[in-house]
Order: C-alpha cells, then sequence, then structure tokens
C-alpha cells in the first residue's frame, strides 16, 4: 500500500529543522489560523509571527485558534495584503515567510 504525499505535511517538516526558537515568522495569509499557530509553536516564547490577511474573518478565526492554544502573545495579527509586507518587516530580517 503506498501512502499518499501530502505537501503540506512536507512542507511542515522542512520548517521544523529549519526554524528555531526566535524566529520571525511571516503568515502572508492568515486563513482560519492554522499555519499561523504552527509557526508561532516553532518561533517559540522568543519569537514572533506577523500574520496578515485582507479579510477581518479570516484574522478573527486565527485569532480565536491562537487564544485556545495561548499563543496570542507570539502574533501579530495585520488587516492588510501581502503586497504591502515590506512595511511590516526590514529586508532580509524575516526568517520565514
Amino acid at each position: 500500500m503506498s501512502q499518499s504525499i501530502n505537501t503540506i505535511r512536507l512542507l511542515q517538516q522542512s520548517l521544523q529543522l529549519s526554524i528555531k526558537e526566535g524566529a520571525f515568522c511571516i503568515d502572508a495569509t492568515a486563513g482560519k489560523g492554522n499555519d499561523t499557530l504552527f509557526l508561532a509553536k516553532l518561533a517559540g516564547d522568543s519569537g514572533h509571527v506577523l500574520a496578515m490577511d485582507i479579510q477581518p474573518a479570516a484574522l478573527e478565526k486565527t485569532k480565536e485558534l491562537l487564544n485556545k492554544n495561548k499563543m496570542e502573545h507570539r502574533v501579530q495579527l495585520v488587516l492588510d495584503g501581502h503586497e504591502n509586507i515590506s512595511q511590516y518587516a526590514e529586508p532580509e530580517s524575516v526568517d520565514c515567510i
């Protein structure tokens, strides 16, 4: 029986190897918050995640998920599009987008 390849899972495994405590990560499309939460866990208490979305409802869902998992202190939620990412992060200051 063959296993199917899950692209998201492969990416997460790669990020787990490269993102360390204290990292600065950006989730450019927060959506339901699952990737934001994942990055917040990897960044740790000394890290920071910027989660962006153009939809207020997406940021609200993300906020709820972060609160439920007690990770809200690690994340800044921004109502804006990823095309404006340079307004929130200096060049070469981000460990993961």
